[in-house]
């Protein structure tokens, strides 16, 4: 009971890092494509889904190599915590 509950717990920062890591790279390489029209928008004289007031940045870094090194580092600050929990609870069954 324990083993599998420790390998949920390690197993679900490590999950859920790579689908944040995933969506960013994703996001990163298409991000450039949001910021072209076709030519019938360009044709109207008024359209709510001009961009001309987005500001957001279209090239992005898709390596994302500053945000991925700290995402790395709170998943292994987190499966430290996750190994001395687990550790104490070991002791703790052995101890009944």
């Amino acid at each position: 009971m324990l083993t599998s509950c420790l390998v949920i717990c390690l197993l679900l920062p490590l999950q859920v890092a790579a689908k944040v890591k995933h969506f960013f790279r994703s996001y990163a390489i298409n991000r450039h494509k949001m910021t072209t029209l076709t030519p019938s928008y360009h044709a109207e004289s008024y359209s709510p889904d001009d961009n001309r007031y987005d500001l957001r940045q279209f090239l992005y870094n898709a390596r994302w190599p500053w945000q991925f090194n700290k995402i790395d580092y709170a998943v292994s600050l987190i499966q430290v915590y996750i190994f001395r929990m687990a550790g104490g609870m070991i002791e703790m069954q052995d101890g009944k």
